[in-house]
């Protein structure tokens, strides 16, 4: 599932990744925080807003999101270049999975999924 956010406001995109927020798991972002930071050390990294934006965006999504949808998704802020060059890393961190599909386009999606509170 794909939201197209750019056609939303900006209190609308709050309000839903808010309530998305608040519906997910807590501890999952955590270990995901953990895997990313202790990559970044492993790697001499630094830091990053834009990293941390495009991670958080990619973990609202459950299914497989190509580079230019996530570009689209995060209101073009991130250019499309960042965005390549972090979901890269995040599948070297072992937190994102790519594939190939029949369209040769390659596709990503968190390996550790948010899950539902019950």
């Amino acid at each position: 599932m794909v939201f197209y956010i750019k056609y939303l406001s900006k209190n609308r995109y709050q309000s839903i990744k808010q309530f998305l927020m608040s519906n997910l798991s807590s501890s999952t972002p955590v270990k995901v925080q953990q895997m990313l930071e202790s990559y970044y050390a492993e790697q001499q990294l630094q830091h990053s807003k834009k990293r941390q934006y495009i991670l958080e965006n990619i973990l609202l999504h459950r299914d497989w999101i190509d580079a230019v949808d996530l570009w689209i998704s995060l209101q073009r802020h991130v250019s499309i270049s960042c965005i390549y060059q972090t979901l890269k890393l995040l599948v070297k961190a072992g937190i994102v999975e790519q594939r190939t599909g029949e369209d040769r386009k390659t596709h990503y999606r968190p390996l550790l999924q948010m899950s539902r509170q019950a």
